[in-house]
């Protein structure tokens, strides 16, 4: 809603622009996470690694509180059981194919309306509140 029109300001900058470059930064820093780790794999212990590796890697719906755990492990096709990365990404690429949609819509009311209601975007939001806001704390 903040950008249907591409007036409102973030930072400065219109909506429109800010949110598509924010979601490429955070995809990016992401990754830069990844090669980082990779390329200092040497330098680490072998419990450091792991710990990341399990981590980064691993089924998360050990450490989160989910309606069940077969719930969990089976959100968004498994999503969550495939780990950090994987979870960020699908996430990531939810937000920007949805953003990238609704930039190439005639933005009424009945489209607006409809993004609101999309399930991928219900979909982003359920894995926020359940990975982001329980697993990363």
């Amino acid at each position: 809603m903040i950008y249907s029109n591409g007036t409102a300001l973030i930072e400065g900058q219109t909506s429109d622009g800010y949110v598509p470059k924010y979601h490429e930064s955070v995809y990016d820093e992401e990754e830069a996470l990844l090669d980082k780790f990779s390329a200092n794999y040497d330098y680490h212990s072998s419990d450091y690694n792991d710990l990341f590796n399990n981590i980064v890697y691993s089924n998360v719906c050990q450490y989160v509180t989910f309606d069940s755990k077969t719930a969990c492990e089976d959100f968004n096709q498994g999503i969550l059981k495939k780990g950090v990365y994987s979870s960020v990404i699908k996430y990531w690429d939810f937000l920007r194919q949805l953003n990238h949609d609704f930039m190439e819509s005639s933005r009424n009311n009945v489209t607006i309306k409809a993004f609101l209601n999309d399930p991928r975007l219900q979909l982003a939001e359920r894995m926020q509140d359940y990975y982001f806001k329980k697993a990363l704390t």
